[in-house]
């Protein structure tokens, strides 16, 4: 959405609530002129903050929208996401699509700033009750009129905003010297301590430890250590001396053997602070630089990213990590799930011969859990997401002899809300097949959880099912007798 008014407003309620924001520093937000390029910006392809991001030098990730690039901050693959503040008042804060992305004020340089999206401010829930009071009130219209923005655009529902050609958000950009900035560390709270600094290698075990603890049965802990645009471990300075590569980067510097060399040692480090899952290795096939999943893959043919698959996969068992086969049935060229519903509509015969091989290859070298995208894909199910679809499950299962632990992509995300009429995501999921469900919306999803079993809904014997996969895994790991 390339709204007029939504600029207007970040400079004409931005200005004087930036107080409201809390001013933590962050080494990721830039101080200088030079400091924009070390990060990237996601941005809506063809939109004005794409055009003054590119003309000011900032390293960019075009995506489809700028919900796109809210979810590549909050996945973690992007540093900023330029939106404007009708979509952060609509996306960001508490009771919103995002509840950990908050809004604070950002310098980017000495012209341009930014109203930027960060944990621990209170200022994205106060944009949320300042819009809806706007549109409430009338004040949306007279701080139209203070800032000459014509009264039509601003008489519409914001769902409903349009502008002619003659609106001008790229010069409005650049008259104003304002770019509204979404902004996260997206570092989970087990990294950081209660006043946002980095933890030490023994209170982050130490944490983990009580978390074992407190346990009735030895928890999975898990973390996303891809490399490259996702990692969260590797951030922090007091854990690991550098952030972890991307496995392009690491192929790349060392070959095969160099990869598999840093893949052992730094999860046997993971292992020792308590970690015992890695979301990783990224399975799907991708040799486009273009496409959204790209950067995560391993960026070669089928063949060759199934041999890195079939190689790596030893290694994280030698770590003693269980490491997560994803995204199946493949990603391919599709759009990212985290804003929608991506259409895969490629024929079985290319799963067959590209996507489908690496996730072969990691089966019969013995991974132990695969996760199951959103993606929609037509010539296996053409009514549900494969988070959800039974027939992908029989896939995963029958065709491919997997009899390990199946597990969802986050169920928050927007391409698997739809199918959830009464919100009950996770009820689906298990009706389809998935043994361990993903989701942020979890204080949601157990209660109806339990409720559908009480119900009858979900079959007893089925999570029984489930919960046999899960504990024979925990046994493999060691973390059970």
């Amino acid at each position: 959405m390339k709204k007029l008014l939504a600029m207007l407003l970040a400079l004409g309620m931005m200005m004087s609530l930036a107080a409201c924001g809390e001013q933590k520093g962050n080494t990721d937000t830039p101080d200088d002129a030079d400091a924009p390029s070390k990060i990237t910006y996601a941005v809506e392809a063809g939109s004005a903050g794409e055009e003054v991001a590119l003309a000011n030098g900032f390293k960019t990730v075009s995506v489809g929208s700028q919900a796109n690039a809210l979810m590549e901050v909050d996945a973690g693959t992007a540093d900023a996401a330029i939106i404007d503040l009708l979509m952060a008042g609509a996306m960001v804060g508490e009771n919103t699509s995002y509840p950990d992305l908050k809004v604070t004020d950002q310098k980017l340089n000495s012209e341009l700033y930014g109203v930027g999206c960060r944990k621990g401010s209170d200022l994205a829930s106060f944009i949320n009750s300042v819009m809806a009071d706007a549109y409430a009130d009338g004040t949306m219209l007279e701080l139209a009129k203070t800032y000459g923005v014509q009264e039509a655009l601003v008489e519409q529902p914001a769902s409903e905003f349009t502008a002619s050609a003659s609106d001008s958000d790229v010069q409005y950009i650049k008259d104003k010297g304002k770019l509204v900035v979404g902004i996260t560390e997206f570092e989970p709270m087990d990294y950081k301590d209660a006043n946002g600094d980095w933890l030490t290698e023994d209170d982050f075990t130490a944490a983990l430890a009580s978390y074992q603890a407190a346990a009735a049965i030895p928890l999975f802990i898990g973390s996303d250590e891809e490399g490259g645009m996702v990692t969260r471990a590797s951030k922090n300075p007091n854990l690991f001396s550098e952030p972890l590569p991307s496995p392009q980067e690491l192929y790349a510097a060392g070959g095969l053997d160099g990869l598999l060399e840093r893949t052992l040692s730094y999860n046997q480090k993971l292992k020792a602070f308590g970690v015992n899952v890695n979301f990783a290795p990224v399975c799907d096939v991708s040799t486009n630089p273009d496409n959204f999943i790209y950067a995560r893959s391993f960026g070669q043919d089928a063949q060759t990213t199934a041999d890195y698959i079939s190689s790596v996969v030893p290694v994280y068992a030698q770590s003693g990590i269980a490491c997560v086969l994803k995204h199946f049935p493949g990603y391919g060229n599709n759009a990212d799930t985290h804003t929608g519903i991506a259409l895969d509509a490629r024929p079985y015969t290319t799963f067959e011969k590209s996507d489908l091989v690496p996730f072969e290859s990691g089966i019969a070298a013995g991974a132990p859990f695969v996760l199951v995208s959103h993606n929609i894909v037509e010539c296996m199910d053409g009514a549900y997401p494969a988070s959800l679809s039974a027939k992908v499950h029989t896939l995963l299962r029958d065709t491919l002899g997997f009899t390990g632990v199946i597990v969802t992509d986050d169920l928050a995300m927007d391409a698997v809300k739809a199918y959830a009429q009464d919100g009950s995501a996770a009820v689906l999921a298990i009706q389809a097949g998935n043994d361990m469900i993903v989701t942020t919306d979890y204080q949601t999803q157990i209660p109806q959880v339990i409720a559908a079993v009480q119900s009858g809904e979900i079959a007893e014997s089925d999570i029984d099912t489930h919960v046999f996969r899960v504990l024979h895994e925990k046994q493999a790991l060691g973390l059970i007798d």
